[in-house]
């Protein structure tokens, strides 16, 4: 199981320079399972992604869960090239 903590910054979608900075916690490993007509194969398994809302209010911590509702296969893809370093 590996753990990576990314520091992720965007900008608040129609509001002119507001920005929010959060640390991103993704948590998976890689798993076979079944692919497609039964093929089995190594398959990314992001078992947990969270961050610290004690650390936002209540209007940040809905611009960050839709940020990352909106944003799934880029953190997939950040959580990959990261482990890969361990792979190698």
């Amino acid at each position: 199981m590996y753990t990576e903590i990314f520091e992720i910054e965007f900008q608040v979608p129609d509001v002119e320079e507001k920005y929010i900075t959060f640390e991103l916690w993704v948590r998976g490993m890689w798993i076979m399972d079944e692919v497609g007509g039964g093929e089995m194969r190594q398959c990314l398994d992001i078992e947990e992604m969270y961050f610290d809302k004690e650390l936002h209010v209540d209007i940040e911590i809905n611009y960050i869960n839709k940020w990352i509702e909106q944003n799934q296969d880029a953190i997939r893809k950040m959580f990959t090239e990261r482990i890969k370093k361990y792979d190698d």
